[in-house]
């Protein structure tokens, strides 16, 4: 009955640190495709990418020429 237990525990550990790296090594892949592309300017293109970007903490700002309060520093 305990060796049961132990087993179960073991196969449970493994799944689950198999399932961590998987996803490291995903979002890993999508970290370097983005920096590769240069693409943090513009929306994310797939949903690993966004969720990379959620995760990572990534997000970008747009300044509109039409904001109130934005002023032109290139003059």
């Amino acid at each position: 009955m305990t060796v049961d237990i132990c087993l179960i525990i073991v196969f449970l550990a493994l799944f689950l640190g198999a399932v961590v790296l998987v996803a490291f090594i995903a979002l890993t892949a999508s970290i370097r495709r983005q920096d590769r592309r240069m693409s943090l300017a513009g929306g994310p293109r797939t949903s690993l990418d966004g969720a990379t970007r959620r995760l990572v903490g990534v997000h970008v700002r747009h300044c509109h020429d039409t904001a109130p309060g934005f002023h032109d520093v290139r003059r």
